[in-house]
């Protein structure tokens, strides 16, 4: 696992000076899966991420070649508990 610091919008490399700006709760240390591959997003998907900009969702690690390019299977980021379960009522809703 690793700590990440670059590719997430929720990711800091220490704890984030304020809280979500949205809800206005401390963002909280979480673990969450690397994914890997070229993604493509809907724009119902792109919309729910300005809707909840601070949830907990996988790191995204492009596409990459060469052997143990795929070894981070999770990372620690820094998310806001409330965009985490607002998002996460979206996808059950989604039916993803």
């Amino acid at each position: 696992m690793t700590d990440s610091t670059d590719s997430a919008r929720i990711q800091h490399p220490g704890k984030p000076a304020r809280g979500c700006m949205l809800h206005h709760v401390p963002m909280e240390k979480t673990t969450v899966p690397v994914i890997y591959g070229l993604i493509y997003d809907s724009a119902e998907y792109l919309q729910a991420r300005r809707d909840f900009p601070n949830a907990a969702e996988p790191v995204r690690a492009g596409c990459v070649v060469g052997a143990g390019s795929f070894s981070d299977q999770e990372d620690r980021v820094w998310a806001c508990p409330v965009c985490t379960a607002l998002s996460g009522a979206w996808e059950n809703e989604q039916g993803a």
